[in-house]
């Protein structure tokens, strides 16, 4: 709570336990990040941590929101560039799955980047949703 003392403390968005410090603000987003880019080649990365470095193969699920604003775009993890271009594009929200091998991991982080490319010519937009990144160990 503060000068080094442990008291309990629980409320609706924050608590302090002896099992840890938990915060529960509201999220901005609905069901995943959304990015809107500015210009093409704008790039957003995000960290994306690990168990432990050093872990062995292993792959990354990353999913993408598709809808009828999705832009286009090319999604790295690390090192490891998913081919080609991904259109977000889709007349209804939906999800799109990258999976991507992690490799021998370093670090206890990895950065995953996503670089906007651009648009289709059906989309309404240039947004990007991160819905989630699901890491499978081998």
């Amino acid at each position: 709570m503060g000068f080094g003392e442990q008291r309990d403390y629980i409320s609706q968005v924050l608590s302090e336990t002896s099992g840890g410090y938990n915060c529960y603000w509201p999220m901005p987003f609905h069901t995943a990040a959304r990015w809107t880019p500015g210009e093409g080649g704008s790039k957003l990365t995000l960290p994306i941590p690990v168990a432990e470095a050093g872990a062995g193969e292993g792959e990354a699920v990353v999913r993408l929101v598709t809808g009828p604003d999705g832009g286009t775009v090319q999604v790295a993890l690390g090192k490891t560039k998913a081919p080609g271009f991904i259109d977000l594009y889709a007349p209804e929200e939906g999800v799109k799955e990258i999976t991507l091998p992690l490799g021998h991991m370093r670090d206890r982080t990895m950065p995953l980047v996503i670089t906007y490319i651009g648009t289709n010519g059906a989309s309404a937009g240039r947004t990007v949703g991160v819905d989630a990144v699901v890491l499978k160990p081998a």
